[in-house]
């Protein structure tokens, strides 16, 4: 399945739009207004609550965690110190691996040695879109959270701005 990740560039409120192949609209994700932890929310078409990504206080990296409304936690971190920055996201003891480079915009998600999602990042009229591919229908919340965290990481600066 093939689903679209778009954010306006110069929007005053940060939001993403997530649409299947046809642009049908099927999540959204939003940022709280007012929060302290730097909050996004991730929803269905009904409003109903999915997950929420929120910034770590107190750590030396950036640093988000993942909240799912079944008590699942995802950790996206950055690490630096080599030349190439490093991502690591990990599910309470399971790892997923980011294959290629984030910073280069197309970048592979695996989780147990095989290619959950191919994510190719482009920047169209003003508009972020990441194109994902994933043959994992039911885990679309999982991947939207992932890459959200990571594009709000490899944005920091512009993020705390907007």
């Amino acid at each position: 399945m093939e689903i679209i990740l778009k954010k306006n560039l110069f929007k005053l409120v940060n939001r993403y739009s997530v649409m299947d192949s046809n642009g049908n609209n099927i999540l959204r994700v939003e940022k709280r207004l007012m929060s302290m932890f730097n909050t996004y929310v991730v929803m269905d078409l009904t409003d109903n609550y999915i997950c929420e990504i929120k910034r770590k206080m107190l750590s030396v990296f950036p640093n988000y965690r993942i909240f799912f409304k079944s008590g699942r936690v995802i950790n996206v971190k950055k690490h630096t110190g080599s030349i190439k920055k490093k991502f690591s996201v990990i599910e309470e003891g399971e790892e997923y691996f980011i294959e290629g480079d984030v910073l280069e915009n197309m970048f592979n998600i695996k989780k147990g040695g095989e290619v959950f999602a191919s994510v190719e990042k482009k920047v169209i009229n003003m508009l972020k879109v990441y194109d994902i591919k994933t043959k994992e229908i039911k885990s679309i919340p999982t991947i939207i959270s992932i890459i959200v965290a990571l594009d709000i990481i490899k944005y920091k600066k512009l993020a705390y701005l907007i």
